[in-house]
């Protein structure tokens, strides 16, 4: 028995925090620059397992949890990133591999 995962369409209104009025996502952004990881789980913890991280600006959407990940990752018509490097290997001695 497989698991039936819905991915909202882009255009959809997808739950994430409001950009503040000046700034927009760009205040977001930072909080995901300064702080990755308690950002990243903050988003989870208040929004859930599909996130945007502006509301009504689905240029960055983040899915949680191994069964959204595979599907996403397996499927190159859901999974569309913004150049051809945006997948690329991590160095081994990055910080992201002890991660």
């Amino acid at each position: 028995m497989g698991t039936n995962i819905i991915i909202p369409h882009p255009g959809s209104s997808l739950p994430g925090p409001q950009g503040l009025p000046l700034l927009g996502a760009k205040a977001n952004l930072l909080q995901l620059y300064l702080h990755p990881i308690a950002h990243l789980q903050q988003l989870f913890i208040t929004y859930g397992d599909i996130v945007v991280l502006t509301k009504n600006d689905p240029l960055l959407v983040f899915a949680f949890g191994p069964q959204h990940n595979f599907r996403l990752l397996s499927n190159p018509d859901l999974f569309h990133g913004s150049s051809e490097r945006f997948l690329e290997k991590v160095p081994r001695e990055s910080v992201f591999t002890r991660i």
